[in-house]
């Protein structure tokens, strides 16, 4: 939720889907609302919920390859890439979070 405007401004956080091979630190962001910090700050609180309170072991982000905002998203908290995944028929890049 944006504090100015009270509105939704996206989402943030870990889920754990089926058949999937780790748990993922997930974000999306309206446009509106897109380069004020939002996904980076909470991105960073679900890295380190994750890691600190459900003392998981590994933790990763899916990104399309054209995501570059996502992309920049996760170099900044200091994810690395890891490999690619197919994902709905399409193929995701994939970026473990280090922990902190």
């Amino acid at each position: 939720e944006d504090k100015k405007s009270g509105r939704f401004a996206g989402y943030c956080g870990l889920w754990f889907p089926e058949g999937w091979d780790d748990p993922e630190v997930g974000w999306g962001i309206m446009p509106e609302f897109r380069g004020a910090g939002y996904a980076g700050e909470a991105a960073a609180r679900a890295r380190d919920y994750g890691y600190r309170e459900k003392g998981l072991a590994r933790l990763v982000s899916y990104i399309s390859p054209g995501n570059k905002a996502s992309l920049r998203v996760a170099e900044k908290l200091g994810a690395r890439p890891d490999g690619e995944f197919v994902l709905n028929g399409k193929i995701h890049l994939v970026y473990l979070h280090t922990k902190h």
